[in-house]
Order: C-alpha cells, then structure tokens, then sequence
C-alpha cells in the first residue's frame, strides 16, 4: 500500500527530469524524475528504520529488508514503463548482486568446511585464555591482520565461527564481534586486497600498494587500539560462570575426543586451517589467471577442498565414504541462509538507488558546502556507516583533480582509511557488520550503544593521525 501511495503522490508532482541522473551520463528518454528518484529515496529510509526496528515490529531483517527492495524495483518498473531498460537494467544488477552472493555462499561453504574437518581447534587453543581481556586481545589482533590478506567479510566469517560456539548468546558474545567488526574493518583500510573500497582505489590507479601500507597502516592500528583498549577496560578479570565456559570446558569443545588433542589431530587441524586460508587467498589469483568470476574461482575451490582434500583426510577412519560425505554436507547446509538473503536484499536497494544518480549529487553539494576536500572526505567516511561505501568511494574518485590531487596524494588515503573505518559506526554500515548481524544475532541499537561513540572517538583520531603523516 504504501508504495501505491508514494507512486500515486509523485505523479502529482512536476515530472523534472534529475539533473543527478542526466550527470552521470543517463539517456534523456531513460532519465528518472526528480519526484522518483525521492521516491526511491524515501522508500530506502523507510527500509533502514524498518531494519533498525526489527525487534519491536517482530519481523526478520531479511523479510524487511527484501520487501524493500521489491517496492524499490516496483518503483523503477513503473517509471520506465517495463521497458527493455528496465529489464537489462534489472538482469545487470541481478548480476552483480547475485555473483557476490554466490561468493559470499562459497566463502561460507568454505569456513563450514574448516569447521567440519576440525581447522579451528588448534587455533582455539592457541587463542583460549581465563582471561577475557587476553582473549579478547588475540581474537582482535588476529582479525586485523587476517582482514589484510582476505576481505573483511570473509574474516569476519572466520573469527565468528571461532567465538561462536565458545561464548554463549548474550551480552559478552556480542562484544566481542563488535570488536571482530571493529577490527576486521580497520584491518582491510592498508592492504589492496583487504577492503572492497581499497581495491577501488589500487585499480583506479589512486593509490599504490606501497602508500597503503606506509600511510595507512598506523592509523588503522590506532583506529583499532583505542576502540580494544575501551572495550579492555569494562571487561572482567576472569571469566563469570553465566558469561562463558571455562577453560575446560572450550578446549573439550575444540577437541571432542578429550581434553587435549593427540599431536597428530593438531597437526591436522593445523593443516586444515592453513589450507583452508590458501584456498582463500589462490581465489584472487584464480580470478586473475583465468577469466572466470571470483564466485566461479570459489565454487571451485570450494569442491576441490569437498571431494579432494575431505577424502584424504578421512582414509584412517573406517567410516564408509558415502556417510562422511553426507555429514560433510549436513553440515554444509547449517550456511546462515537468512542473513544472505539480507545483505543481497539491502544490495538490491542500493543499486535501485544507485540509479537515482542522488548520492554523487549529494556528494558534490557537500563538498561545497564543507568547502575543503579533506573535510568532505571526512563527511564521507562519516556517510559510510548509512549508505553503501562502494557508490561513495567511487562519487569521491570522480569529485577531486587528479591533476590536484594525482596518485598516492594523502587524500586518497584518507579516502581509503575513512570509507574502510568510517562503516564501523553503525552495524549496518559494513559487510562485516551484515555478517555479524546474521551469525551472532548482534543488534543494532545494542551496537550503537555500545560501540558508536568508541568507533567515532577512534575514526577522528585516526584520521587525523592521516593528516599528521601527510605532513611529515
């Protein structure tokens, strides 16, 4: 109903063609209105409070969120009239959301794979301690330095399965991939391979490698410090009996045939654990070597690990073939279906309003308005945490000279450290976040209540330590 309403409202209104649209290089025939690109937009909003509102309205995110995104879609077919545009429109879109969610199933799959053949319980052990704060520190730092060499996402998937199983639901659980978030965020800002947004930058010939590393890498470590050290200093001491198994009992679970795993189960789940991160890290390097698409390269890694590596592992035990291969695939199928249904339907909503053409007309008028580029790329950063940061990064790679500001300037590094940290705000402002939201049922107004103000008190903090390094 509420779609019809705003469809009916806006035919009212003086049909102007978007002169946002008309910029980014739009046919006229094809232009939006400017009446419905604030359709879209409005639609989007309603969707966000609608997501943000998900415990009180008892319905899931993934409904909410795929409704949204049909009403948005509903939008664009009636202004287009069902045209063949829409339609290819429609089939582009599809495309790209639909491959990074097979990605998404695939890396999924994998991490499944990892857990199945007991990849993380010689890592747990290593990282296990009485005390949380200890704990806490290794389960941060590995993230971070783990979010550099695969994508944030993918080691957001990794650090949650480890906690997961070990914390029970509750308010401990969720800080602790709040910080997971936190760091795997700041982690992907100083590699080209880490971040989404950093890769953008590294293709677009902004910024090298080398500059990442050199003038990105301490800042995101401060990003990351001052919100562990916050976080360290409300925690207990030891552990409380309702907010975590002890000791013995996280290693019992690590190891299900006892307490202390014979040195060839460590040695094997050693080797699960570093294969596993090889597979990871050869699906870039199949997807440059070939021309198949990253999710192809997965899926493919995906089943050479199954069918090739799975029965290797398994010659020892006198299970027949055809029951390990179904547990491996009844554990396959434990893959957290809604919350990937919930990060493809707010994609489809911002493609729908990607197409609006608003969100590099918005970025233009900021840039006027906060008259500097810095302080723009600052609002940016800060914009992150509510709109998709990929469309932003790339309105920022189009607003500024290169001429002015010409490869590996200090500016497109800051473009890379506030687009990576500035998605920490809010729990929906970053894949990493999605994911959490999804496997450890982490809420929104939880997270902003207790990590929003750390995450903005560290984004100023490290974006200005950008500034000082621009200077030196």
């Amino acid at each position: 109903m509420v779609v019809f309403l705003l469809v009916g409202a806006w035919d009212t209104l003086p049909q102007t063609p978007s002169g946002a649209w008309q910029s980014l290089g739009a046919l006229p025939a094809n232009a939006l209105t400017l009446s419905a690109c604030w359709v879209l937009a409005a639609l989007f909003v309603l969707t966000y409070v609608a997501v943000v509102l998900e415990d009180l309205l008892a319905i899931s995110r993934a409904w909410l969120a795929s409704w949204g995104a049909v009403a948005m879609l509903l939008v664009l077919a009636h202004q287009w009239h069902w045209s063949e545009f829409f339609v290819a429109t429609l089939a582009q879109s599809s495309e790209r959301v639909g491959g990074l969610l097979l990605f998404l199933l695939a890396v999924m799959g994998v991490v499944q794979w990892m857990s199945h053949e007991g990849g993380f319980s010689r890592v747990l052990q290593a990282l296990w301690s009485p005390h949380p704060r200890v704990f806490l520190l290794g389960v941060s730092v590995l993230s971070f330095f783990l979010s550099a060499i695969l994508d944030n996402m993918t080691t957001c998937l990794l650090m949650l399965t480890l906690i997961k199983g070990r914390l029970p639901e509750g308010d401990m659980r969720w800080r602790f991939a709040g910080m997971v978030v936190v760091a795997a965020n700041a982690g992907g800002v100083w590699s080209p391979l880490g971040d989404v947004t950093s890769t953008m930058l590294w293709l677009g010939q902004k910024v090298s490698a080398y500059a990442l590393l050199t003038q990105a890498f301490w800042p995101s470590v401060l990003h990351c410090a001052i919100v562990l050290l916050m976080l360290l200093w409300g925690l207990p001491t030891t552990w409380a009996p309702s907010s975590a198994p002890c000791q013995a009992q996280a290693l019992k679970a690590a190891s299900p045939e006892g307490l202390t795993p014979s040195p060839v189960e460590s040695a094997q789940s050693l080797w699960v654990f570093g294969l596993g991160l090889a597979a990871m890290v050869s699906i870039p390097g199949l997807t440059w070597l070939s021309d198949a698409t990253p999710a192809v390269c997965a899926l493919g890694v995906l089943a050479f690990l199954c069918v090739g590596v799975s029965p290797v592992l398994h010659l020892a035990q006198p299970l027949p073939r055809t029951a390990a291969m179904g547990q491996m695939l009844r554990h396959l199928a434990q893959i957290d279906l809604a919350s990937v249904c919930f990060i493809g339907a707010i994609l489809m909503c911002m493609e729908a309003l990607g197409q609006t053409g608003l969100l590099g007309d918005w970025a233009h008028r900021l840039q006027e308005l906060l008259h500097g580029p810095w302080n723009t790329v600052w609002a940016l950063g800060l914009l992150s945490a509510v709109v998709d940061n990929i469309p932003l990064v790339s309105a920022g790679m189009q607003m500024f000279d290169p001429r002015v500001f010409p490869k590996d300037d200090s500016l497109w590094v800051l473009l890379s450290y506030c687009a990576g940290t500035g998605g920490s705000l809010l729990i929906v402002g970053s894949a990493a976040g999605l994911v959490a939201m999804g496997q450890v049922g982490l809420k929104f107004n939880w997270y902003v209540l207790h990590f929003s103000a750390r995450v903005l008190l560290a984004y100023i903090a490290g974006a200005a330590f950008v500034g000082v390094l621009s200077r030196t």
